[in-house]
């Protein structure tokens, strides 16, 4: 067989090529048609099923829940009936065993007005879920949510209410049309442009002391790279964007709290009556703000974070906030915080009062303890996912929003569900997790999931010490009974402590650790 000459393979190479650039156009720029299926949802990252904080032993529960993909949705609680509304602003309601969501027979509270092959058709859509008692057997429904004009190709940011019987928050009540009123539409619906970014539109909820409802209107972008700050509406006096309002739940009568904000996802109110917000930053900054009325934090003229792709801040890099009100905490990098509750109830009474933050980029849930109006500690607690919002229940349990990914993770503090599930591994959870996956934050070992058979120090990532890292085995039951046993004597200048286990105990570990190592339980 003759070999092709230089020309035939350079021509069978500009085919190829040319066949590429066009399969990847198709692919990149096939229309999406309305009848078109969802895409199916991302697989689901690994999330622990134990955690171990500074205060308890937590287990984590995954409960199936719908998926809307997109920017949105929100998780909320109210005496019994926890709630979940997807971006699209369909209302579900948990079942009581846990093993599910179900739909409610309430109409949504928006109408879907965007063609789902825009670009930005995913960041359209609810934003955050408040339930308040409206009487005895009634409760007030509020949702606020992006809009989309298609008319006028424009974007505002809305707050719908209703109010419904309380045995319409049952799975298995008859079909109800409670009446939706929009109670607020930020003042200007503004346009499609360049820089203008849609989901950063805010939307965080959060009920006052004086009856009225917080709410936060993001200020979508406009200005946030510092270089049209002439366009920002963040600071603007006559524009709601960029700002945490205050509203009248009956008349929709609103007061502007504070301005100069970039995109706030979310709001506590905490056991004083202080309102707090946490807002995203540029590239770093993301903050902490007591929202004090009447108060400029600065935005896009002032942040602790930089430019997008440059090392400079916003404004003069000379200035932080020294203008403006300065937040009480700010994140570098960025954690990217997205929804907030306050811990209550007897599960975690020793975080009551602490603001509970859920992160998209760190894949955290932060515990902020505040005295005297400064934080005094922020514990991240790794869940291994993105986090879109977070409920406290009745029983102080917690209920953690899953971003983008079917479920709602259920937070429980129990020694006894973990001395029951760890079993003979007890003693090791608190510096290790039993799954497999991601190191979580936190925790000073690495996972143990498949430690059976594992190079001594082969948990990539991971750094050992020195002694453990010059060992060239895998672990095995004799290898691990003498370090269970005596660490320091079986590998010297480990940093292992002796947890001074009996010989049953020693045994029952490796025997739990080839079973976890197999896909068992401990």
């Amino acid at each position: 067989m003759a070999w092709p000459s230089q020309s035939q393979l350079r021509a069978f190479l500009a085919g190829a090529l040319i066949a590429e650039i066009c399969l990847i156009a198709v692919i990149e720029f096939a229309p999406i048609t309305l009848g078109s299926p969802p895409a199916p949802p991302p697989p689901m990252d690994p999330v622990p099923t134990h955690i171990v904080s500074a205060l308890y032993p937590i287990s984590v529960r995954s409960v199936s829940a719908p998926f809307d993909p997109g920017n949105g949705g929100a998780v909320a609680v109210l005496e019994g009936p926890s709630l979940l509304v997807t971006r699209t602003g369909a209302l579900y309601r948990l079942e009581e065993d846990e093993a599910g969501y179900q739909a409610l027979a309430l109409p949504p509270p928006f109408e879907n007005t965007v063609d789902p092959s825009e670009r930005f058709a995913q960041w359209v859509g609810a934003r955050d879920l408040l339930i308040r008692e409206a009487g005895p057997d009634t409760a007030a429904l509020f949702v606020s949510y992006s809009h989309y004009d298609p008319a006028e190709a424009c974007f505002e940011v809305r707050l719908a209410t209703t109010t419904v019987a309380r045995d319409a928050l049952e799975p298995s009540s008859a079909p109800s049309q409670p009446a939706w009123r929009i109670l607020f539409s930020t003042d200007r619906c503004v346009p499609m442009q360049e820089g203008l970014i849609a989901f950063e539109s805010g939307g965080a909820l959060a009920a006052l002391p004086d009856g009225r409802i917080a709410m936060t209107v993001g200020s979508l972008g406009l200005g946030f790279d510092g270089r049209r700050r002439d366009t920002a509406l963040s600071r603007k006096p006559d524009t709601q964007f960029g700002k945490v309002l205050s509203i009248d739940p009956m008349s929709g009568e609103t007061r502007i709290l504070s301005i100069g904000h970039r995109n706030q996802d979310g709001l506590a109110v905490d056991l004083a009556g202080t309102l707090w917000a946490v807002e995203h930053g540029p590239r770093g900054g993301d903050e902490l703000n007591r929202i004090v009325p009447g108060s400029d934090f600065g935005w896009p003229d002032a942040s602790y974070g930089t430019l997008y792709g440059k090392f400079v801040q916003p404004a003069d890099p000379r200035v932080n906030h020294s203008a403006f009100e300065k937040p009480v905490f700010a994140w570098v990098p960025s954690v990217a915080p997205s929804g907030m509750a306050l811990a209550r109830g007897e599960m975690f009474s020793l975080w009551e009062g602490d603001l509970l933050i859920t992160t998209l980029a760190s894949r955290q849930l932060l515990r902020v303890r505040l005295e005297q109006g400064r934080v005094v500690l922020v514990e991240p607690i790794g869940l291994g996912t993105r986090l879109r919002d977070v409920a406290v229940d009745e029983d102080g349990s917690l209920l953690v929003k899953v971003d983008e990914e079917p479920r709602v993770l259920r937070l429980r503090a129990s020694a006894e569900q973990q001395q029951e599930d760890a079993g003979p591994l007890v003693m090791c959870v608190s510096c290790h997790q039993l799954d497999r996956g991601p190191q979580q934050a936190g925790l000073s070992g690495p996972p143990l999931g498949d430690v059976w058979q594992r190079a001594v120090a082969g948990y990539p990532g991971y750094a050992y010490s020195a002694a453990l890292a010059r060992i060239d085995e895998v672990w095995t039951a004799d290898n691990l009974r003498n370090y269970l046993n005596d660490p320091a004597k079986a590998v010297p200048g480990t940093a292992m402590p002796s947890l001074a286990m009996q010989d049953w105990e020693v045994r029952a570990a490796i025997r739990a650790l080839q079973r976890l190592s197999k896909g068992g339980r401990p």
